[in-house]
This record gives C-alpha cells, sequence and structure tokens, in this order.
C-alpha cells in the first residue's frame, strides 16, 4: 500500500491544484487510484476503509488488522513528499 500512495500522490498533487483543496478518498476511488479504490487486491491487502482528516490528512483504517495495519498519510500545502504513518 506504501508504494500505491507513491505513485497517486502524483494524482492527489494535480487535483488538489485544480480544487485548491486534497480530493476526498471517494473521488480518488471514483478515479480508480490505489490503494483507495476498492477492488480486490485492495481487499486481499487489508480492505481499508479510507477518509480525510480535516483537509490535511488520509486515514486508512484496516479492516483486516492481521493482514495489514493502518496507515496515515499527512500531506501539507507546500509539501512534496508526505508524511506517511504505518501501524
Amino acid at each position: 500500500i506504501y508504494a500505491d500512495l507513491r505513485v497517486t500522490l502524483d494524482e492527489i498533487h494535480l487535483l488538489r491544484e485544480e480544487q485548491q483543496a486534497l480530493p476526498t478518498p471517494a473521488t480518488l476511488a471514483e478515479e480508480g487510484f490505489a490503494p483507495f479504490a476498492q477492488d480486490a487486491s485492495s481487499v486481499s491487502r487489508g480492505g481499508h476503509a479510507w477518509q480525510l482528516l480535516d483537509a490535511k490528512a488520509y486515514f486508512g483504517q484496516s479492516q483486516a488488522p492481521t493482514v495489514a495495519g493502518s496507515f496515515l498519510m499527512r500531506l501539507t500545502a507546500d509539501d512534496d513528499a508526505p508524511d506517511i504513518w504505518l501501524n
């Protein structure tokens, strides 16, 4: 999932420029961006439930903690590299 977040980060930056706000997890899922999209692969990697926190961070809560932990990806407006926390 960490690698997926890094790849999707470029798309998040582009959408943030267009919308002047971070895109919602639902928008990212609709566009098919991993790890936000719900497909067979995401289910096998923990089935994370994603939410946007304070328009600054994405939290992916693992639905299968024995398979994968939860993730927090913090972004700031002038930050090219997010802080990614794994549990």
